[in-house]
């Protein structure tokens, strides 16, 4: 049976939900990738909501060959900026479900395996850990900072 939809009818939009960010030491992740350079841009920021205790950072990875994998490269980057702050106990937050998914149900996605594997064993260092995926609108702070250090990065190489 084919279901067709009355263009005069207004559609409701799928409601949005949000994820309580009430967490200890959240980190939050994400990734810019130009397809053309393959390159990655990525940042953390960890604990945002207490702000004399806010870190960030941003890192470029080349040879980073799909979104997927640069989305890998800074979660695996954030969670080794939280052991190197010392932090036990974390949630870290990402808008890319495909990774949420495959770290939680420890499914085994071959074009970023290595990664996840370096993830499953950064996350052996923990007390607790979580990983919880969020929407791209309460992610925009990082989504920001990723995309500004790969603007930085492409603007230095073209100004040398």
């Amino acid at each position: 049976m084919i279901s067709k939809t009355n263009p005069n009818i207004p559609q409701r939009a799928a409601p949005i939900r949000l994820v309580s960010l009430d967490t200890e030491n959240p980190c939050f992740v994400d990734a810019a990738w130009d397809s053309t350079a393959k390159r990655a841009g990525t940042a953390w920021i960890l604990n945002k909501h207490l702000p004399h205790h806010a870190r960030s950072g941003s890192q470029i990875f080349d040879n980073a060959n799909s979104p997927l994998m640069a989305e890998s490269l800074a979660l695996r980057n954030g969670i080794e900026e939280l052991i190197k702050a010392g932090v036990q106990s974390t949630t870290v937050f990402s808008d890319c479900q495909t990774l949420i998914r495959a770290i939680v149900n420890k499914s085994q996605i071959k074009e970023v395996y290595g990664v996840l594997q370096d993830i499953d064993r950064l996350s052996s260092l923990f007390v607790s850990i979580c990983f919880q995926f969020i929407p791209r609108s309460q992610n925009r702070e990082t989504d920001f900072l990723a995309k500004q250090a790969l603007q930085a990065h492409c603007c230095l190489i073209l100004s040398v």
